[in-house]
């Protein structure tokens, strides 16, 4: 729920970028993994974040979030989200239609 809260929502501010971190810790996939190290560039260099893109004055109008911008940070994260609910839900769809639970132990 919390996954899908973020990737359905209208509108996206950083602080959406930290309520899917909770799922993440618990459903890790590699797509969440790639999810939670561009969010924790993108809030280390964004002006509303620590604001280190000061140091990186040439990188400042391609890694923005105006409409201008070649590359919208906050789209990428929402895709990058997205893409890793569907592959959390068709993981453990094939969970299950493979019969993903190990047979108990006979005795």
């Amino acid at each position: 729920y919390i996954i899908a809260l973020v990737t359905f929502s209208p509108a996206i501010t950083n602080q959406y970028l930290s309520i899917p971190s909770m799922a993440i810790a618990v459903y890790p996939n590699p797509i969440f993994i790639v999810y939670a190290l561009f969010g924790m560039a993108f809030l280390l260099i964004d002006f509303s974040g620590l604001k280190l893109i000061a140091f990186f004055p040439s990188y400042a109008k391609y890694l923005s979030r105006s409409y201008d911008a070649p590359v919208n940070c906050y789209d990428i994260l929402v895709f990058l989200l997205c893409l890793g609910f569907v592959w959390h839900l068709t993981s453990n769809y094939l969970k299950g239609r493979r019969g993903g639970q190990s047979e108990p132990a006979k005795e």
